[in-house]
């Protein structure tokens, strides 16, 4: 994983269809190695979500050094463990978080983030504003 994990905030549905099938031929192909790991979020709220400041607190003390334990984790980052297990599994859901029996690692060194802004989104402001007449 030398690029680390591409991560995508937005997009339209045929953008995302159009990567899963050139995934789809390459494997076809038997190239079964991902380019680059790829997270997408369909919005920028979902991405924050996910990424809160305390989990991106978690990520920075792995980046310094796996835990043994979520137990540790917590010592390290100084949160309850009910906390930090919460926000572990949910990292760990994501695939950015590598679990080995108890230990903890991050699953890549870095992260790129693109945002798109725009696109094919229904019910959005800028439409709901344009619909609506003007008094």
């Amino acid at each position: 994983m030398s690029k680390g994990t591409l991560i995508q905030i937005g997009g339209s549905a045929e953008e995302i269809g159009e990567a899963f099938i050139t995934a789809w031929h390459r494997a076809e192909a038997g190239d079964l190695t991902p380019e680059r790991p790829v997270l997408v979020f369909e919005s920028l709220n979902g991405f924050k979500a996910a990424f809160s400041n305390a989990r991106l607190e978690i990520l920075d003390a792995l980046a310094d050094a796996p835990a043994p334990s979520i137990t540790a984790l917590a010592g390290r980052v100084g949160r309850p463990y009910r906390r930090v297990y919460d926000d572990v599994a949910a990292l760990a859901s994501t695939g950015v978080i590598r679990k080995t029996g108890r230990q903890l690692t991050l699953a890549a060194a870095e992260a790129t983030v693109t945002v798109k802004f725009g696109g094919a989104k229904t019910g959005s402001r800028r439409e709901k504003r344009a619909v609506e007449p003007v008094k």
